[in-house]
């Protein structure tokens, strides 16, 4: 489970949240006087782990669209996109 401390308690509170983090093999969070999260401590090992599975999923990506055309693929990028920001647009009109 993920600890969380404020901000205004981080100055003094920080080393030992890692620390403990650390030894617990855990997440931590860090929220403001408002409550909006504004960091995230997280093991090195699962950030590395993230990592790497982010790069595979890039590499299976580029395998599936080597024949491709790169400026076809930015095109059909750019395309999803304003499709997405239309769809946004819509859904909250």
């Amino acid at each position: 489970m993920a600890q969380v401390i404020n901000m205004k308690d981080a100055d003094n509170t920080l080393r030992e949240l890692v620390q403990s983090l650390r030894i617990a093999n855990e997440t931590g969070e860090v929220k403001d006087e408002t409550g909006q999260t504004v960091a995230f401590v997280i093991p090195t090992e699962l950030y590395q782990k993230k990592w790497e599975e982010d790069f595979v999923a890039i590499d299976r990506l580029r395998e599936k669209m080597r024949d491709n055309d790169p400026n076809e693929v930015e095109k059909l990028i750019e395309q999803a996109r304003e499709d997405i920001k239309a769809d946004s647009g819509a859904a909250s009109a």
